[in-house]
């Protein structure tokens, strides 16, 4: 496996694509290469799944994987070192127009009462350059969710707040005191005598138990003390009243 602290060769510049995977597609990509699923999910009794890499570049593209145990503190994602995942075959060459079958696997049951997270990183390899040129690299990457589900059925648990600042901005905050996931696409706010103060994309994960906020600039002149929240999610379309404070 790489080391996200070790470049793979020094004259290369990397280009790193962290795609969480918008919905909209079902595939993920970067550059010549596309994931299918763009999110791994393993549910409980179900230990290893598969993730098809397309290449569609009419050049070989060589891949390494890396898992990283993924966590959130603060509203900052944190990625941790860990074993706990299996991924095979851990390096391969994808020829022209190919695909490659990669199995994800769990070493253990999830016997939380939550959902647990990580992160698969599918990082290429670039070519070595001929002998005596000196080329520029890019070297492209995806990562890709993975939740392991617990035993009990998992779900998440949302509270939404809004903050008017000091510059007349709005402080959105989602918290999730449930036990799985949410990735919020966009969200759209509105004053409750039904004009729109603001729309914006999220495209944010909050892991259970955490919270995120994004800070809006309204589009217009705004002074309400309520407003009606709409958003799209992996979980389905979701609204909330808001109470100002």
């Amino acid at each position: 496996m790489f080391s996200s602290n070790k470049p793979i060769r020094s004259c290369l510049i990397f280009v790193l694509l962290a795609l969480s995977g918008a919905l909209l597609s079902t595939t993920s990509s970067a550059g010549a290469f596309a994931t299918r699923p763009i999110r791994v999910q393993l549910s409980a009794g179900v230990n290893s799944t598969a993730v098809y890499l397309d290449n569609s570049d009419d050049k070989p593209v060589q891949i390494q994987t890396q898992v990283m145990a993924w966590r959130q503190q603060n509203g900052q994602d944190i990625l941790e070192e860990t074993e706990e995942l299996i991924v095979s075959p851990p390096i391969f060459t994808v020829p022209p127009g190919g695909t490659q079958l990669i199995r994800v696997g769990s070493l253990q049951a999830n016997r939380t009462g939550s959902e647990i997270s990580y992160r698969l990183f599918l990082q290429e390899v670039p070519p070595e350059p001929p002998e005596g040129e000196t080329t520029i690299g890019v070297a492209l990457r995806l990562s890709l969710p993975v939740f392991i589900q617990p035993q009990q059925k998992a779900a998440p648990k949302l509270t939404w707040k809004a903050q008017r600042t000091s510059d007349n901005a709005i402080g959105l905050t989602l918290v999730n005191s449930g036990t799985a996931h949410i990735q919020v696409m966009d969200c759209s706010l509105h004053a409750s005598e039904g004009g729109l103060v603001v729309e914006s994309p999220l495209t944010s994960y909050v892991l259970p138990g955490q919270s995120r906020t994004w800070m809006l600039k309204p589009t217009q002149p705004w002074n309400a003390r309520q407003l009606n929240l709409k958003a799209r999610s992996d979980a389905g379309d979701l609204s909330a009243v808001l109470e100002l404070e």
